[in-house]
């Protein structure tokens, strides 16, 4: 939750530039992202899991 909540604040904080700078109408912002790591939930401890 913490990683998401951040990535949003960074959204925020792109977008807000955007904005002062004057170049939010001819932008076009993607966002990706991946599964993250599992760091051993579910005896997990690599990206090979869905």
């Amino acid at each position: 939750m913490a990683s998401v909540s951040f990535a949003g604040d960074m959204v925020g904080v792109a977008l807000d530039a955007l904005k002062d700078g004057k170049r939010e109408e001819n932008t076009v912002i993607v966002l990706l992202s991946d599964h993250g790591c599992h760091v051993g939930e579910n005896e997990h401890w690599r990206k090979r899991t869905p």
